[in-house]
């Protein structure tokens, strides 16, 4: 009962190349804060408070498994002659019993390998221009830029090969004064091919809010500019998400089975006992589990934050210019691709009959054995 799946376990290569990472630990994106402020500038000066930051992350998970399984069975019991003999018990061919279970369940770790931050904190900027100079140049300046490129390529492929050639028939029992019967053996065929891929998430996420939920807020007051200065309070911020998420799952099982207990012969003889078959049954299941789970797990990509701008301008000199600027910008987006494809290919010939007797003086008759074949594939993707 366990020659086919010694066989398995003896031919299956199952080859894995498996998360190749390039980041090795994300980012978590702390909150930024910037607080400037021009206060007694001189005449004619240029006075500038500035904050930049700029964030980039990418994290890039490829895991690619393999299973080629090929089993080539053959099992042979008939062939048997009892032939030209005065008496003879009879010929028969022994039961060929065979099962096992192939395939390979890939990419389906049971915990997420790999972790990614996407929560943002709360940016904040207090700006401020006072009691500043005639001709003076004042500002305060905060740019904030954070950046993250996600990319999951999720590949499996199970390629399970059987091939079995069963014969218990093709027994010959002629030209004897008295033979018993000639008979086939019983032949039982059972393989079931399991197959997984895709099955685990490979990235949880951590963090809340998302990429695109963080939260803002910027405070700007010119208050008593000076002539003809110029006056400026500027926050930017700006949060960009792309993933990009690819999965395949290829399955592709092939099943050729030749079973045989028939072909057999009592001709010739005085007194036959008969020619009988036994039973032939070949049972296969095909079962396949694939991109059954998300590729990220836990947390949120994308989200919505809280802005909150308040500004303004006071008692400024004349012609000067005074300014508060706020830009906010996020911006998420995601590509998401599932394909699975499932193969199930059976190629069976099974046989009972073609059995003989002729020319014998009496004969106890001549029978086929039963016929059973039972397939099944089964399929669950997405």
């Amino acid at each position: 009962m366990n020659t086919l799946r010694q066989l398995a376990s003896n031919r299956a290569a199952v080859l894995m190349a498996v998360a190749t990472l390039f980041l090795g630990a994300s980012t978590t994106y702390a909150s930024a804060t910037a607080t400037g402020t021009n206060t007694g500038t001189g005449p004619s000066s240029y006075n500038l408070n500035s904050q930049s930051l700029n964030s980039s992350d990418w994290l890039t998970v490829v895991r690619d498994a393999v299973n080629n399984c090929t089993i080539g069975l053959v099992a042979n019991s008939g062939n048997n002659i009892s032939n030209g003999n005065t008496i003879s018990g009879g010929i028969g061919g022994g039961s060929i019993v065979l099962s096992g279970t192939v395939g390979g369940m890939l990419n389906n770790s049971s915990a997420p390998q790999f972790t990614l931050d996407t929560g943002l904190g709360t940016d904040t900027s207090m700006f401020g221009n006072a009691w500043t100079g005639p001709n003076s140049s004042n500002q305060n300046v905060s740019g904030i830029s954070r950046s993250t490129t996600l990319r999951v390529n999720d590949t499996t492929t199970n390629n399970n090969n059987v091939q079995a050639n069963l014969n218990s028939g093709n027994n010959q029992g002629n030209g004897n004064t008295s033979i018993g019967v000639v008979s086939g053996g019983n032949i039982l065929f059972g393989v079931s091919s399991l197959n997984g891929g895709n099955t685990s998430s490979p990235v949880a996420l951590t963090g809340t809010g998302g990429m695109s939920g963080g939260s803002s807020m910027a405070t700007g007051m010119n208050s008593v500019t000076g002539p003809s200065s110029s006056n400026v309070n500027s926050t930017s911020i700006s949060n960009t998400l792309s993933a990009t998420l690819n999965r395949t799952a290829n399955t592709n099982n092939t099943f050729g089975i030749t079973a045989n207990s028939g072909g057999n012969q009592s001709n010739g003889n005085t007194t036959s006992g008969g020619v009988a078959t036994g039973t032939v049954a070949a049972v296969v299941n095909a079962t396949t589990t694939a991109n059954s789970s998300p590729v990220i797990s836990g947390g949120t990509l994308a989200g919505s934050g809280n802005n909150s701008t308040s500004f303004g301008n006071a008692t400024t000199g004349p012609n000067s210019s005074n300014q508060n600027v706020s830009s906010v910008s996020n911006s998420t987006t995601i590509n998401a691709t599932d394909n699975v494809t499932t193969n199930n290919n059976l190629q069976a010939n099974l046989t009972s009959g073609n059995n003989q007797s002729n020319g014998n003086t009496t004969t106890g008759g001549v029978s086929s054995g039963n016929i059973v074949l039972d397939f099944s594939a089964t399929t669950n993707a997405n």
